[in-house]
């Protein structure tokens, strides 16, 4: 597993430095008039974001691989596709694409809490129990005053944090043993 991450992140970063190189090498292309300069902020846009995207997917996969192997590691592209959405949900002013991205986000991060609860890796006790209500309890209220604000950091933050909350809270979490 060590050799794997080793070159994940090494072929991770090459990508992201490639991203770097590619976005100076398309505004110097359209400094010398390659092509039309009035494109050259686009261009040298879309030149770095792809293997900037490229790179977010290759790491996600492998995160999730990491985390419970084979079975967990398509639920990195829909990571992918969520910050996709959100990136042109908040750049662009389309709400909708907002919304349904932070919306792939909490049910991405309820169903890790809830398997990540389940593996049985970590201690369960009441304070943890309390700790996924309270995180129920606060971002619910979170998400519904942002949206209502139109703040979508809020509203991603609250999503989070119930969602979390309740997948913890579903798979039992805190409830196999009392060691407080």
């Amino acid at each position: 597993m060590r050799r794997f991450e080793r070159i994940g992140t090494r072929v991770a970063v090459s990508t992201v430095i490639f991203g770097f190189v590619a976005m100076i090498v398309a505004v110097a292309l359209g400094a010398a008039e390659v092509y039309p300069y009035e494109y050259a902020v686009a261009v040298s846009l879309v030149a770095f974001c792809v293997p900037v995207g490229l790179a977010l997917l290759f790491g996600a996969v492998a995160g999730m691989y990491i985390l419970g192997g084979w079975r967990l590691a398509p639920l990195g592209v829909v990571f992918t596709a969520g910050f996709a959405g959100l990136v042109l949900g908040v750049a662009l002013p389309h709400t909708g694409l907002r919304d349904l991205s932070v919306a792939v986000f909490g049910v991405l991060g309820g169903l890790l809490c809830y398997l990540g609860s389940r593996s049985g890796r970590a201690p369960a006790s009441k304070a943890l129990r309390w700790s996924n209500i309270g995180m129920i309890v606060v971002g619910t209220p979170m998400a519904v005053f942002s949206y209502a604000a139109d703040f979508w950091a809020g509203l991603l933050g609250g999503v989070m944090a119930a969602s979390c909350g309740i997948g913890a809270s579903l798979s039992g979490y805190g409830d196999r043993g009392d060691s407080d």
